[in-house]
């Protein structure tokens, strides 16, 4: 039980921390500092860029229209 307790008291530092530096120094400027620190782990990957949304009836679209 203790080393449960142990291991999600880290976690909860953590959070902490990032918490703490959000707030004094903005959420952008944080998630850019936390995206740059996990670069090297490769759990960040490359962003790709987003493909925008198609709404109905709109032009240029490529599925087939109803009606």
């Amino acid at each position: 039980m203790f080393a449960a307790f142990r291991d999600e008291m880290h976690r909860l530092v953590e959070l902490t921390a990032d918490d703490m530096a959000s707030r004094r120094f903005g959420r952008l400027t944080t998630a850019l500092a936390l995206v740059e620190l996990n670069e090297d782990r490769g759990v960040v990957g490359p962003v790709r860029p987003r493909r925008p949304r198609f709404r109905s009836g709109c032009t240029g679209c490529s599925r087939p229209r109803s009606g």
